[in-house]
């Protein structure tokens, strides 16, 4: 909060509760259930930040918020959730008695509470312990950097535009930004997807790990190029303006509906050369692939600062679920890779079950590969999604 001191206002907390209840009920994203709030006229720009600034704190930090409510003995409810994240974040209220009269606890109190790590950090108890088992004493530091806000950042779309001249741009509209490496990230925070340049096609919004799926991939003229788990189709999008028209470019998912939005995105970008087919047509291509992009389905658990929600909509048995789906697109996509054809296998997980350890599985399975080089982005780190990048060598 950017206000030392509030006062709260019932209609207000209302929002914040409906909104809260919807995403607990139907385990919608954040972003979409917060929509309708982007879109009301009505509200000011105080009021909007008050809105999505507690939607995002109180599910990032449910378990510790709701430790705190069970100590005091208040009510679990969306209402006293603020009262206390409000405290947590050393904001002084000035009506507290509109939720719960008698309020007259203090973050000093809310201080000498005793919580576990998993409370404090907020994670179940399950992710918590998968944390502790892989990173051992470094899991706090990337528990802490995973309940921060992520950075946004904007990839310029050089089929249309340059990264100077689309920073150049954005300054000349009041929107700063710094580069890092081949992207921009945003000095403040800003929703642009309503912004014409973005409606023009002259950047994606993609964060800086996921970009460097593409750019590792090494892709040259003329390379047959397959993105076989594309989805809406951004690393898709973004191989087209590496490639500039010189190679070919195949988009497929077994979820045929998710690439519904990357025809519209094709066309918004007029990246024309990206062909899509269905998942079963690409056994065509058996041995014929220069670049196989596997950005398997996972727990995207490195994505949790911009969807807290996962921590509690991804369960254990959900996680081991997709270790399994991981396994079993890898064994059968890999055969579409060319002899010294690349696979370039992708997750945003913050887990080496789903990452590191998929890779020695695999290579344990399959002697015609041999493993290039890995890459591991964490937040505190890289100042970007927990992700994972394997570059696998076909060699026979």
């Amino acid at each position: 909060m950017k206000s030392n001191s509030i006062k709260l206002f019932p209609p207000l907390l209302k929002i914040v509760s409906d909104i809260i209840l919807e995403i607990d009920q139907t385990k919608r994203p954040i972003d979409k259930s917060l929509q309708p709030v982007l879109k009301n006229k009505q509200l000011g720009s105080r009021d909007r930040r008050f809105i999505i600034e507690q939607t995002y704190d109180i599910i990032r930090n449910k378990r510790f918020i709701n430790r705190i409510l069970e100590c005091w003995n208040l009510p679990n409810d969306t209402p006293h959730q603020i009262l206390v994240n409000l405290l947590r974040n050393g904001v002084t209220i000035i009506n507290p008695e509109l939720i719960s009269p008698g309020f007259q606890f203090t973050k000093q109190d809310l201080e000498k509470i005793d919580v576990t790590v998993a409370e404090l950090n907020s994670f179940p108890d399950w992710m918590e312990a998968q944390g502790q088992k892989e990173y051992g004493a470094d899991w706090p530091t990337i528990a802490q950097s995973l309940n921060e806000p992520a950075m946004i950042y904007l990839r310029p779309n050089t089929l249309l535009i340059s990264l100077e001249k689309l920073q150049n741009k954005l300054k000349s509209e009041g929107i700063a930004t710094e580069k890092k490496e081949k992207s921009l990230c945003l000095i403040n925070r800003e929703n642009l997807k309503n912004h014409p340049l973005y409606l023009k096609g002259y950047f994606e919004i993609q964060d800086w790990a996921s970009q460097q799926v593409a750019l590792n991939a090494n892709i040259h003229e003329g390379q047959l190029v397959v993105d076989a788990c594309a989805g809406a189709g951004g690393k898709s999008l973004h191989l087209a303006a590496l490639l500039q028209k010189t190679g070919r470019i195949i988009a497929s998912d077994f979820n045929a509906h998710r690439l519904k939005q990357l025809q519209y995105r094709m066309k918004r970008a007029q990246a024309h050369d990206i062909e899509i087919l269905a998942y079963d047509q690409l056994k065509q291509f058996k041995g014929k692939v220069d670049r196989l992009i596997l950005d398997v389905p996972c727990s995207a658990t490195g994505t949790i600062r911009r969807k807290p929600e996962i921590k509690w909509n991804v369960t254990e048995k959900i996680f081991k679920s997709y270790i399994t789906a991981q396994q079993e697109i890898l064994i059968q996509q890999a055969v579409l890779v060319a002899p010294e054809g690349l696979l370039i296998y992708a997750t945003c997980s913050i887990f080496k079950a789903e990452s590191e350890d998929q890779i020695q599985w695999f290579l344990s399975q399959n002697s015609n590969f041999e493993l290039m080089e890995e890459h591991r982005f964490l937040p505190h780190l890289n100042q970007c999604d927990g992700f994972y990048i394997g570059i696998l060598k076909r060699t026979e």
